[in-house]
């Protein structure tokens, strides 16, 4: 098995079917728009971590799984900025409008 400083930048090694490619995002598969639809227009910021959450997920390409290694991955505090980022951006909304 191959570790993380072992493949390039970019590119990741799926664990289930063996392949090594380029860093692909989760899919947006109809259900998942609805989804994300639903939680913007019933309950905003609920429907921005969701849409976070999803845009963070890497799966293979090649079969879909998400049980994978990233290749040199992101600094582990990378995530946690812009989580904190969206959970300011909330406060300070419920801040406006609670008044």
């Amino acid at each position: 098995m191959p570790q993380a400083s072992e493949i390039p930048r970019g590119e990741i090694h799926c664990l289930n079917c063996g392949a090594q490619a380029k860093t692909g995002g989760a899919g947006w598969d109809i259900a998942s728009v609805l989804i994300a639809l639903i939680l913007l227009v019933c309950f905003f910021f609920p429907g921005v971590i969701y849409i976070l959450w999803r845009g963070s997920r890497r799966v293979c390409r090649n079969c879909g799984n998400t049980n994978i290694i990233v290749g040199k991955a992101r600094k582990p505090g990378d995530r946690g900025v812009l989580i904190l980022a969206a959970v300011a951006i909330v406060v300070v909304l419920i801040c406006l409008l609670s008044g």
